[in-house]
């Protein structure tokens, strides 16, 4: 799967606007890793302090999570699903940070 600058770009923003309502400030540049799960891309985890957001490509969904694993905010960004802000715990997926 290929991913344009443009996307990863706007994924970015996505995850930026997410930190700005979690009340995180980007005071240094986010870490940025590559989910993998059995070689195959899943997405980007990025990690603020206290918490991450994990984009999963195949549904273009941000999971936010706190560094226990614990799903705070899921987003969807694809403009085919509904944008929508959920406080579920549905989603509990643990794709490896390469």
């Amino acid at each position: 799967m290929l991913i344009s600058p443009r996307a990863t770009d706007t994924i970015y923003q996505a995850v930026l606007q997410l930190l700005m309502y979690q009340g995180v400030e980007e005071t240094e540049p986010l870490q940025q890793k590559v989910l993998l799960r059995d070689g195959v891309f899943l997405g980007y985890r990025f990690q603020a302090e206290g918490l991450y957001i994990d984009w999963l490509a195949q549904d273009d969904i941000l999971l936010v999570k706190n560094n226990e694993g614990r799903l705070m905010i899921q987003k969807h960004l694809s403009s085919r699903k509904i944008p929508d802000i959920h406080s579920a715990s549905d989603r509990d997926q643990n794709p490896v940070a390469a």
